[in-house]
């Protein structure tokens, strides 16, 4: 019974090593010197980074005036420094809410 139990724990802590290298860093790379803006009096947003790796998008959250109910659009995924995500809403609707998501 003793050699089955220390079999185990010598598996268990196998399993958990291989987990902790296979596991990626807390480091990761992103977009970085992020800001978003809205644009054309408000019915579109756009996002540039100026830095880092990965991809970015704008994301807004359209209402036709006067209404609460908002329906989400999404802009492209671009990389940073050389592209920016842009988005508008559909004709005549306003853009009441802006998010920038990231990929890395």
């Amino acid at each position: 019974m003793m050699n089955r139990t220390t079999r185990l724990l010598g598996v268990g802590a196998l399993l958990i090593a291989g987990a902790a290298v296979a596991a990626p860093g807390v480091a990761t790379a992103a977009p970085t010197g992020c800001s978003s803006q809205y644009i054309t009096n408000g019915t579109g947003a756009e996002a540039t980074c100026t830095g880092g790796t990965g991809t970015f998008r704008i994301r807004i959250d359209c209402r036709k005036p006067g209404q609460s109910n908002t329906y989400p659009r999404t802009g492209i995924w671009a990389h940073p420094g050389l592209q920016k995500s842009t988005i508008w809403c559909y004709s005549g609707d306003l853009a009441s809410g802006k998010t920038i998501n990231y990929n890395t």
